[in-house]
């Protein structure tokens, strides 16, 4: 069993699927919809070990943007890649930007 302890905003959903073999894949959608203020907060995971994570994020300073012909990329998601250990530094202060979405998907083992 995995736990999932988090302090996020309103809109937020979570999915773990196994492979059976102690593997797992967890997955974190995040919407932080306010306008002005981003949300730090710790992202804790019990009896799951990180081992690598891979973000998207999507976000303009630009509350009102959008992609158009003209301007194709104008919003356009930015995929990082982190270690288990990168992550560990990051998880107690994790930030979602203002008014972004956030799609989080965590791979790592079963721990007891």
């Amino acid at each position: 069993m995995v736990a999932v302890v988090v302090d996020l905003p309103a809109s937020t959903e979570a999915a773990a699927s196994g492979s059976g073999k102690g593997r797992c894949s967890i997955r974190l959608s995040i919407l932080n919809r306010h306008p002005e203020q981003a949300w730090q907060g710790d992202l804790t995971f019990m009896g799951f070990q990180v081992d690598k994570v891979e973000t998207y994020e999507l976000y303009s300073d630009n509350l009102t943007a959008v992609n158009s012909f003209e301007k194709p990329e104008n919003v356009v998601p930015k995929v990082s890649h982190l270690t288990g250990d990168e992550w560990t530094k990051t998880a107690s202060k994790y930030t979602v930007k203002k008014h972004s979405w956030q799609f989080l998907i965590f791979e790592g083992k079963y721990t007891k």
